[in-house]
Order: C-alpha cells, then structure tokens, then sequence
C-alpha cells in the first residue's frame, strides 16, 4: 500500500476512535454536527496532501501558472461532497452504544477513504478544467 493512503486509512482509523468517545450528555444534533467535523478535520491534511502531489508534478505546473489550483477551494469541495453523503449521514445521530460496532468495521472505515479519495478527485477535476481553460498555449 501507498504511504500516503496508508496514512489516510490511519486517520480514518482514528477517527472511528474519537467518534465513539463524544460525551453521552451532548444533545443528538450537536453530537452529529461534532461527529461529522471531527471527520473532516481528520481527512483535512490527507486532502491537503492529495492535491499538493497532484499539483506539483513538473509535467503539469507550467499549465497551472495562469490560474494555479487553490487546495483549499479542492478540500472545501470535498468536504462539503463527504458532509452530504446519504451513506455516511445516518451514522452522525447515532448513540455512541448504536455506533460503535458499525463504525469500527473494516467496510465503513473502506467506505470512507473511498469516499475521501473519489470526492477529491471530482473537486480536482473541476479546479483542473477551470485552471486548464486558462493555460495559454502557443
């Protein structure tokens, strides 16, 4: 396996970690709003990562120059695609007792970084058309 998907299913990992010890007193919507940042906050960097390799190789920065690629606006867009995913949206209400099992299973943690790397690619896509109409050619 690649080091930085390696890392991504690390921090996917660790996340399923931090969702299953919110505090049980937190009112259900808040506990699924918290749950859900902690998520993104946790696959921000591999975003961030995703994008600068992508970005940066010498075959396609000279393209890039006239409209380079804003990782934020790519992982902002990808956050918003992961925050909006019906599959994964279920599991933000959830008690912690009712999430604990589905969320620590190697198929959700799969689903996840599936999720996280598809919704970066289409975001990048995008920036890549946009930033490409703008690439001057001789």
């Amino acid at each position: 396996m690649k080091p930085q998907l390696c890392k991504l299913v690390y921090l996917v990992s660790a996340f399923s970690s931090l969702m299953l010890t919110t505090p049980a007193s937190a009112q259900l919507s808040s506990v699924g709003i918290e749950r859900r940042e902690q998520l993104l906050s946790a696959l921000r960097p591999a975003c961030e990562r995703m994008v600068f390799q992508i970005t940066t190789h010498r075959e396609i920065t000279l393209a890039l120059s006239a409209r380079p690629i804003q990782t934020a606006d790519v992982c902002n867009c990808s956050e918003a695609k992961i925050s909006s995913d019906p599959r994964l949206e279920k599991f933000w209400p959830l008690s912690e007792r009712d999430m604990k099992e589905p969320i620590e299973s190697e198929q959700v943690k799969s689903y996840i970084t599936g999720r996280m790397i598809t919704s970066v690619l289409q975001c990048l896509s995008q920036e890549f058309d946009t930033s490409l109409g703008k690439a001057p050619l001789p």
